[in-house]
């Protein structure tokens, strides 16, 4: 039991490592400054220069220090000469199995934000942990970081899905309805876009089955289709324009049911229950796959010749 906690809690321990050094086109990439400590007892410090499924590697005096990923015990991570966000505390590990406090059994699945992180219990509840100086964690007030999980009020039950990206965090109700929080556009029509507590998204009460978010855009898979909302500079939002939206919008032209959909920063794809990809947003680097490096506001058939399309776990 030890074993398969601590390759749980280790996998999710590079998968938020991870998260926090993705590069965003158009953005310097993040430097952040590391404190690791290991199931052997040492504390390693240095530059985050990499990371990836097996270990994370520290630069520190011109040497580079790897870190085994099995080795992970616990980790403090900070935004090189950031001011505002200080430290932030990795998952509150302890013990020598290395099991988040509180969540040592009962998670069902894990959203990671840009520094904060939520659980979705067995039961039905959701917690969530890290930096909250935008009111990502739901609790009702900005700041301070929570190092250890902690409940979000009013949704301590009933939950079916959960999201984080960047600062904000949506979750899906056992009845289909969409509640968002933190900071962005959450989807209730207000100007200002953020709140530090769950809001219930406007036109989404019922339906909604999954949450994707990209960089500053959300989108809700439905029963009956898509709908996004938040900012579409770049028509990610796939209702054929580029203007922003503070509450849901359709997305025009898929033709049919919809499996699973998934938000990149500035693009979106959807895979279709015939099996076919749909994609749409900015297409800079070709990632709407449509040949083309033109950005797209409308979804667009992606061409994939031989094997079946396996797309977040649905083929």
């Amino acid at each position: 039991m030890k074993k398969i906690l601590l390759v749980a809690t280790c996998t999710i321990v590079i998968s938020f490592l991870k998260a926090q050094t993705d590069s965003t086109v158009g953005k310097k990439q993040k430097e952040f400054i590391a404190s690791v400590t290991t199931l052997d007892g040492r504390t390693l410090k240095g530059s985050l220069s990499a990371v990836n499924d097996t270990q994370l590697i520290l630069k520190a005096n011109h040497t580079q220090l790897s870190v085994p990923a099995e080795n992970l015990k616990s980790f403090t991570l900070k935004r090189k000469h950031s001011v505002r966000r200080g430290a932030l505390i990795g998952f509150g590990i302890g013990a020598a199995a290395g099991i988040i406090i509180g969540l040592a059994s009962g998670v069902r699945a894990l959203a990671v934000g840009e520094f904060h992180s939520c659980a979705l219990l067995q039961a039905g509840g959701m917690k969530c942990w890290g930096d909250n100086w935008d009111g990502e964690l739901g609790t009702g007030v900005i700041g301070p970081e929570q190092t250890t999980p902690v409940d979000v009020p009013g949704l301590t039950s009933g939950v079916h899905a959960i999201s984080a990206r960047s600062f904000m965090t949506c979750a899906v109700t056992d009845a289909g309805a969409a509640k968002c929080w933190g900071y962005g556009i959450v989807g209730d029509g207000n100007p200002d876009g953020s709140s530090p507590t769950p809001v219930a998204v406007a036109g989404l009460s019922s339906g909604v089955v999954a949450i994707t978010q990209g960089a500053l855009h959300v989108c809700a898979q439905l029963v009956d289709g898509v709908r996004c909302w938040g900012r579409n500079d770049f028509g990610q939002l796939g209702d054929g324009s580029r203007e922003t939206r503070l509450v849901p919008t359709d997305v025009v032209g898929l033709g049919g049911p919809v499996e699973a959909v998934s938000a990149g920063s500035q693009h979106t794809c959807a895979l279709m229950a015939t099996g076919a990809l749909k994609c749409w947003g900015s297409n800079a680097a070709g990632q709407v796959g449509d040949g083309t490096a033109e950005g797209i506001p409308l979804p667009q058939t992606v061409v994939v010749p031989g094997d079946p399309i396996f797309f977040n776990g649905f083929e």
